[in-house]
């Protein structure tokens, strides 16, 4: 049997309890490590190694799909970035310039109107009392 390949060996910074299994690019490299764990071989016509190719070929097809998916959202994400230009966030910013300019004169009309009332509630009460005082009195 093959001894595994360097890259092939797992890492005792990366796996200190030696519960992750190294990356075997090839059958051989499996086949290997297999034989350095437990000590004994297997044959390349062991259903074991079907399992490890049907296990790979898997793998390969899922990357595949994730490099589709991963493609398939830069470019939404790009197209959709595209449309931020300089002009148009600008745009959009003194348009919330000038809506902020509006609530704040809406704030300030608001403010005025409830100061005028508490106003005329004071002399109300100050026209009020002195009626409700004399009619007390009487």
């Amino acid at each position: 049997m093959n001894k595994p390949s360097p890259q092939s060996q797992p890492s005792g910074d990366d796996d200190p309890k030696g519960l992750m299994t190294p990356e075997l690019a090839t059958i051989n490299d499996m086949l290997s490590y297999l034989h350095s764990q437990h000590g004994f071989g297997m044959g390349p016509e062991d259903p074991l190694t079907l399992l490890y190719t049907m296990n790979r070929v898997f793998l390969a097809d899922y990357k595949r799909m994730l490099d589709r998916h991963h493609t398939a959202l830069t470019t939404i994400i790009g197209e959709a970035l595209n449309g931020l230009t300089d002009e148009a966030l600008d745009k959009s910013l003194q348009d919330h310039v000038r809506l902020a300019d509006r609530i704040g004169k809406e704030f300030k009309a608001q403010y005025k109107r409830a100061k005028l009332l508490n106003w005329i509630s004071i002399i109300a009460a100050c026209v009020c009392l002195p009626v409700l005082i004399y009619l007390i009195v009487k």
